[in-house]
């Protein structure tokens, strides 16, 4: 496969050390990975605002209830993955 090289800040570097799987992932697969779960976290943003707006309770607001005693530090990067996994499997069931 063709690549292509790039320059990163130092702190971008660093957050994608941090959100490896695991220490053989690649950048290249971070990136991929990350970048494709972000429309989750929006759409999961937008249902969200939605319900809000509509003082509704909806998947979105749900997913959050079910899991408002969790506490963790995690990055946005994380929140996404956590947010898409969480809002698929709501509007699934």
């Amino acid at each position: 496969m063709a690549t292509k090289t790039i320059s990163i800040e130092i702190d971008a570097y660093e957050l994608l050390v941090r959100e490896r799987k695991d220490p053989k992932e690649s950048f290249s697969r971070v990136i991929r990975r990350v970048l494709s779960e972000r429309p989750a976290l929006t759409s999961f943003l937008i249902e969200f605002e939605d319900e809000l707006a509509h003082r509704k309770m909806g998947p979105a607001c749900e997913v959050l209830a079910a899991h408002r005693r969790e506490t963790a530090a995690i990055s946005i990067m994380a929140l996404g993955e956590f947010a898409g996994r969480l809002f698929r499997s709501a509007r699934t069931s």
